[in-house]
């Protein structure tokens, strides 16, 4: 939890840079959900969705929770993602060498016309983040956190704070 925090910290500081910048291309979700669905029936290839009203009771349930215990950097966390409609988080480390080979290809090339916010070397692994930040910096839409080495993929489909973002990590 450190790990992604300390990126969405890095991301937090990095906006500023990308707001002067023309707005990137939106990421392709349908050719993204597309290679998920081509590969989720493959051994080992683990997916978990979460549509609209899935996510929507889950920031629900999250809520009551933190109203019951008061938790104020869990209430900020809730603020952060209340714009995400939408999330998709996948794990292919138990697939044979070729599939992943093959997903992490297919992946790549998915998201390569994508807005690249950032790529951060942690130790041997290479996170790569995704998304649109609003013309204003205010938020970022449609936030992709790709980890080829870990065989790892999250993907949130709305909008996520930076207001809030900005907050939580005041709070640490």
């Amino acid at each position: 939890m450190k790990k992604f925090l300390v990126l969405f910290t890095l991301l937090a500081l990095s906006i500023s840079g990308f707001a002067a910048q023309k707005p990137g291309k939106a990421l392709p979700k349908d050719k993204l959900l597309s290679v998920i669905s081509e590969y989720r029936h493959n051994e080992g290839f683990h997916v978990i969705k979460l549509g609209n009203l899935a996510t929507s009771l889950v920031r629900s349930a999250a809520k009551v929770a933190v109203k019951v215990d008061g938790d104020q950097e869990a209430a900020e966390a809730l603020k952060m993602i209340n714009g995400v409609r939408k999330v998709c988080v996948v794990e292919y480390e138990e697939c044979s060498g070729a599939v992943r080979d093959s997903f992490n290809s297919k992946l790549s090339r998915v998201l390569s016309d994508s807005e690249l916010l950032m790529e951060v070397k942690d130790d041997e692994d290479q996170v790569f983040m995704y998304g649109i930040v609003d013309d204003d910096a205010s938020a970022v839409r449609d936030f992709v956190i790709y980890v080829p080495e870990d065989s790892a993929l999250i993907c949130m489909f709305g909008s996520i704070s930076m207001d809030a973002l900005t907050k939580l990590i005041e709070m640490k």
